[in-house]
C-alpha cells in the first residue's frame, strides 16, 4: 500500500496538520465532555473491588484458556470477571445506565456459572453441544458433512419435544436447559431467560432488574431520563451481588488448585477486602433504600 508523503515544504500541508493536531488536542483533552460523575477509582466501593478481581483475573490467567472442551468455566470466569471490571469502569465515566446494561449481560453469564458448578458434566456437556449448534446455525463450521449432521440431529430432538422451525434460535440458545433433569420440576418452566435460565439458576428474584436493564438497553425513556444516583445504586448494589455468586464458583472450583504461594496471596486479601466487601454492600443498600423512597 501507498501513502501520500507531501514534501517539507509544502507549507498548505503543514498548515492543514497544525489544525488536525490542534483541533485533537483541544476536543480530546481540554474541551473533553466529561459526564457528572459520582464515584472515581480510589473510593472504596470501587476500588477495593477492583483489586479483588484483578487478583482473581491474574489467578485465573495461569490456566490454559479458549478451549471450550476443556476450559469453558475457566473462560466464564475470566469473562465474567472482566465484565465486571468494565462496569466499574463505566461508573466511574459517570455512565451509569450504561453500567446497568453491562451488569445485565454479567447476570446471563452468572447464571449459566452457577447451573454448570452445580450439575457438572452432564450441563457442560449439554452447554457444549449447543454452541455447536450455535455455530452450525451461522455457518461457522467448514466441514459441511459435519454441519448438515448436526443439523439433522438438532431437528429430530427439537421435533421429539414439539418444537417447529420458528423455535430454532431458542432451543440454540436454551434448549442445553433440558438436559438437567430439574427443569422437569420448575413451575412454567420455558426456553428463554426469565422462565428458564434465571429461574433455574434460583436468581429469579433479580427479573424485574433484568427487565429495567433490558428497557434501557432498548432505548426507551427510561434511558433518556434516567436518574444517575438512582441507576448508580442500583448497579452497583447488583454488581456486588453478582460478584459474591461468581466469587464463590471460584473458590469452589479452582481455590484448591492453584498453587500454595498464589493459594496463601488469595487468603491474605480474602481475610482483608471479603468482609469489607460486605459492609460497603450493606452501607450502599442502606443508602439505596433511602434515595428510593424519596
Amino acid at each position: 500500500m501507498n501513502f501520500y508523503t507531501p514534501p517539507i515544504n509544502d507549507d498548505k500541508y503543514v498548515e492543514t496538520l497544525s489544525n488536525v493536531v490542534a483541533d485533537k488536542y483541544l476536543s480530546l483533552d481540554l474541551y473533553n465532555h466529561r459526564e457528572e460523575k459520582l464515584t472515581n477509582k480510589f473510593l472504596p466501593p470501587i476500588s477495593s473491588l477492583e483489586l479483588y478481581i484483578n487478583l482473581m483475573l491474574n489467578i485465573l490467567s495461569s490456566y490454559e484458556r479458549n478451549n471450550p472442551n476443556a476450559t469453558l468455566i475457566v473462560d466464564l470466569l475470566t469473562k465474567s470477571l472482566s465484565i465486571s471490571r468494565c462496569t466499574l469502569n463505566l461508573l466511574c465515566e459517570g455512565y451509569e445506565t450504561e453500567a446497568l446494561t453491562m451488569w445485565r449481560t454479567l447476570h446471563e453469564s452468572e447464571c449459566i456459572l452457577i447451573l454448570l458448578r452445580k450439575y457438572g458434566d452432564v450441563a457442560i456437556n449439554a452447554y457444549l453441544k449447543h454452541m455447536e449448534y450455535g455455530l452450525m446455525y451461522k455457518d461457522m463450521i467448514t466441514d459441511k458433512d459435519h454441519q448438515n449432521a448436526l443439523f439433522a440431529q438438532m431437528k429430530e430432538e427439537m421435533n421429539k419435544i414439539g418444537l417447529k422451525s420458528k423455535d430454532i434460535k431458542k432451543y440454540i440458545e436454551y434448549g442445553w436447559l433440558l438436559a438437567i433433569e430439574d427443569s422437569k420440576n420448575v413451575e412454567d418452566f420455558k426456553l428463554n431467560f426469565r422462565d428458564g435460565l434465571e429461574n433455574l439458576a434460583g436468581l429469579h428474584r433479580y427479573s424485574q432488574t433484568y427487565m429495567t436493564s433490558s428497557e434501557i438497553l432498548h432505548s426507551t425513556p427510561l434511558l433518556i431520563y434516567s436518574n444517575k444516583r438512582y441507576f448508580y445504586y442500583l448497579t452497583i448494589l447488583n454488581l456486588y451481588e453478582s460478584f459474591f455468586r461468581i466469587e464463590e464458583v471460584f473458590t469452589a472450583l479452582f481455590f484448591s488448585r492453584i498453587n500454595e504461594e498464589a493459594r496463601n496471596k488469595y487468603l491474605e486479601m480474602r481475610k482483608m477486602y471479603f468482609s469489607q466487601l460486605l459492609q460497603i454492600h450493606q452501607r450502599e443498600l442502606i443508602v439505596f433504600q433511602t434515595i428510593s423512597k424519596k
